[in-house]
């Protein structure tokens, strides 16, 4: 039995704990094991896919398949390039990788003449900023080397049926870039050099199928245009400049790396090969392919090897359509090099010339 006093006790006892301070119990965790440090999410495929890489122009192109993630999270990529200057990091900012569809690609914009670099991808998930999970990554890509010349633009076409023209350089073009003149006249006679530029190719077709290709080359100066005649006459010509850039660490002076090598035929044809075959003396050149039809037709490039289109047109500066065309690209080392394959789209004769620069 409880007595008065014990109540009062107990009273006492509550009161006496309800002025006890309260507490709270706060536990936190961190992970430190990067493997445990999972988000639920798992990567397909399981294995990083290989960077595809390539040159463009100056640049190195890279491609991958894409990743994806079973709870359907966004998945980001760090792109490695290994070469002379160590492994760093690449393809951020404006150049952060690109998903379309099941293609992920994004450019190196840093590339350095001459140097040889290879590239490595790693699938990652991001979340708050941090990185929650990664993949590792990926096996090397092929091996890409830094361009020492390559094509940047063609400047204005300008046609004339007689004396000298006025042929303005691409607008981009900075001293020490290289220049490269093509001219096409209905007339077989030949022009002469202008001067201050080095003579390629002059190559000729008489009688009915009368035509000229004349190329010419010279490393830019200060100057924005050349005084040309084409020599063409009332038959007409066509004219213009292709410029290729040499920068990012290439200050060797350009030279030809070849004795060029010329062809022409006075009979129609849909599909031609001028030959022969190219043959340069120095790695990492850019070879280029010129060819020029009697016809309105635009030249297509139609087996390519090295070769890329880098121009194609066609102009009516006279009574008969001149096509032209221009494609290019890097050869890595000395030796021989198979002449690309043009289609003119209707039977036509034409000349052809190959040639390259270091």
């Amino acid at each position: 039995m409880i007595t008065m006093c014990s109540i009062g006790s107990v009273f006492a006892l509550i009161a006496a704990q309800s002025q006890l301070p309260t507490t709270h119990a706060v536990h936190s965790a961190r992970l430190v094991d990067a493997s445990k440090n999972f988000t639920g999410a798992t990567f397909i495929p399981s294995v990083a896919p290989v960077v595809s890489a390539q040159v463009s122009r100056a640049d190195a192109l890279l491609s991958w398949s894409s990743v994806t993630t079973s709870s359907g999270s966004n998945v980001n990529y760090r792109v490695l390039r290994s070469g002379p200057d160590g492994t760093i990091d690449v393809c951020s900012g404006s150049d952060a990788p690109v998903v379309s569809g099941s293609l992920v690609s994004c450019v190196d914009r840093t590339v350095q003449a001459d140097a040889r670099y290879t590239y490595t991808e790693q699938p990652l998930l991001i979340r708050q900023s941090q990185t929650t999970w990664s993949r590792p990554t990926s096996n090397v890509s092929n091996a890409l080397v830094g361009p020492r010349l390559y094509f940047a633009e063609v400047g204005p076409t300008v046609t004339g049926k007689g004396g000298p023209i006025d042929v303005p350089y691409p607008s981009g073009t900075q001293v020490g870039h290289v220049l490269v003149l093509v001219s096409v006249s209905g007339r077989q006679n030949a022009p002469n050099v202008p001067a201050g530029w080095s003579s390629l190719v002059s190559l000729g077709l008489s009688g009915g199928n009368a035509m000229r290709l004349f190329v010419a080359w010279r490393i830019a100066d200060s100057a924005t245009s050349v005084r040309f005649d084409p020599a063409a006459n009332g038959t007409g010509a066509s004219v213009r400049i292709v410029r290729y850039a040499r920068e990012r660490g290439n200050a060797a002076t350009p030279v030809v790396a070849t004795a060029q090598a010329v062809s022409s035929s006075a009979t129609g044809s849909l599909t031609f090969t001028p030959t022969p075959d190219l043959v340069t003396n120095g790695s990492n050149s850019h070879a280029i392919s010129v060819v020029a039809v009697r016809s309105a037709s635009v030249p297509v490039l139609s087996t390519d090897g090295v070769f890329s289109l880098e121009n194609a047109e066609t102009s009516s500066a006279g009574s008969v359509g001149q096509g032209v065309g221009v494609a290019g690209g890097q050869v890595l080392s000395a030796g021989t090099v198979n002449s690309p394959s043009w289609s003119a789209g209707t039977a036509t004769v034409w000349v052809g010339a190959i040639f390259a620069f270091r």
